[in-house]
């Protein structure tokens, strides 16, 4: 698969995503990637950056803390919080997928 490389404002974290998608900034810090034939879903991200070295594991921690439906999953070498929230809009349900993970002094959602 093709893939473009984002590369965040000031350089201090990249990805990579299908080269058929478009990006922009839907907020101040988040961004939105979303493949514009096919409106099949989007990928939103932001990114937090901290002087303590436990800042990512205090923000997950945060956030199992915060709801029963906050669940601790392992991604590779990556330890995540992870919910889901399914909701109508219209006639048409759609689900949110929720992730919080990061290294060190760097937190991602």
């Amino acid at each position: 698969m093709d893939t473009k490389k984002y590369i965040s404002p000031g350089g201090w974290f990249s990805l990579q995503y299908p080269a058929a998608w478009s990006e922009f900034e839907d907020e101040p810090g988040s961004f939105l990637f979303y493949d514009p034939e096919k409106w099949s879903g989007n990928f939103r991200i932001s990114a937090y950056k901290d002087r303590s070295s436990s800042y990512a594991e205090d923000v997950m921690t945060d956030e199992l803390r915060r709801s029963d439906q906050v669940k601790p999953v392992r991604v590779g070498r990556w330890n995540c919080a992870y919910s889901c929230e399914t909701f109508m809009e219209g006639n048409e349900a759609y689900t949110t997928h929720f992730w919080v993970t990061g290294m060190g002094n760097v937190a991602v959602e």
